[in-house]
């Protein structure tokens, strides 16, 4: 089991109930308490374990927005080299347009409807 203690500084989680110090908030098993993470707070006067749907939310968007940047950063060394070849004169080998969509694509995936949890990854 796992005892929970409000102390001054917050809660602190135990395995022995005897620890004493600060008012005994409940008791979890050791697999609720994995389950929230090991996070356990007071919100709104009530014992909350784990993580909030909000900061689930945020932190999903955080993980899909890094990997669109990812993606991003990928194909950057084309938009050198077809610049590149433009200052020269030459014909670009790339197809641009096609670049230029997909990469706005990506740039769009905050904007989709699912968004962050169920996205819709563009091809190029």
């Amino acid at each position: 089991m796992i005892y929970l203690f409000l102390t001054n500084i917050g809660i602190d989680p135990h395995t022995v109930k005897a620890y004493g110090k600060g008012e005994l908030l409940g008791e979890i098993t050791e697999q609720e308490w994995e389950q929230a993470d090991q996070l356990a707070r007071i919100i709104d006067g009530k014992l909350f374990l784990g993580k909030t749907q909000a900061e689930k939310d945020r932190e999903q968007a955080d993980a899909v927005r890094a990997k669109r940047d990812r993606l991003i950063d990928k194909e950057d060394w084309r938009y050198t080299r077809h610049n590149s070849e433009v200052r020269q004169g030459l014909t670009p080998s790339d197809d641009i347009v096609a670049l230029d969509t997909y990469i706005q694509a990506l740039r769009d995936i905050p904007d989709q409807a699912g968004f962050p949890w169920n996205v819709e990854w563009p091809t190029l």
